[in-house]
C-alpha cells in the first residue's frame, strides 16, 4: 500500500525524465524500468546519507539515462550489417569437399609462387613455412 503511494507520488518525475530524454517509442519500457529503479531506491534507502526525494530522483534519472544508452547502442548498427539467420551459410570446415578444395587452392598457389620465384627463393620460402608450422 505505501509503495503504491510512493510510486504515485514519484511517477510525475519518472514521466518528466522519460519525456525529456526518450523517444516516444521507448517511453513505456523506460518508465517501467524507472519504476523498478524507484522500488530499488525504496528498498536500499539509507536515511543518514541523503533525503529520500533526492535519492529517488537520482535513481530514476540514472535508470532513464542508462536505458537510453542501451537502446541507442543497439540502434546504431547499420541495417545493411544486419541479416536474417536464415541467410547465413554455415560452412563445414571438416567436410571432404572443403578439404579437397583447400588442398587444390594450396597447390595452385604453390605452383604460381614457384613460377615467380627462383629455385633458391622458393627453397627459402619452403624452409620458412616449415619453421612456422613447427612453432604452432
Amino acid at each position: 500500500e505505501l509503495l503504491h503511494i510512493i510510486i504515485g507520488r514519484y511517477f510525475p518525475i519518472i514521466d518528466l525524465y522519460c519525456l525529456k530524454y526518450c523517444p516516444a517509442s521507448d517511453r513505456e519500457d523506460v518508465a517501467q524500468d524507472a519504476t523498478l529503479a524507484l522500488y530499488d531506491a525504496v528498498m536500499s534507502y539509507e536515511q543518514e546519507k541523503s533525503s529520500f526525494s533526492a535519492f529517488a530522483s537520482l535513481c530514476i534519472k540514472r535508470s532513464v539515462i542508462s536505458n537510453l544508452r542501451k537502446t541507442s547502442r543497439k540502434k546504431n548498427i547499420p541495417g545493411k550489417l544486419l541479416s536474417s539467420i536464415e541467410d547465413v551459410d554455415i560452412t563445414d570446415f571438416n567436410s571432404p569437399e572443403k578439404i579437397f578444395l583447400d588442398k587444390e587452392s594450396y597447390s595452385f598457389l604453390a605452383d604460381t609462387i614457384k613460377l615467380e620465384l627462383s629455385k633458391l627463393e622458393f627453397q627459402v620460402l619452403q624452409y620458412n613455412w616449415y619453421k612456422s608450422d613447427r612453432k604452432s
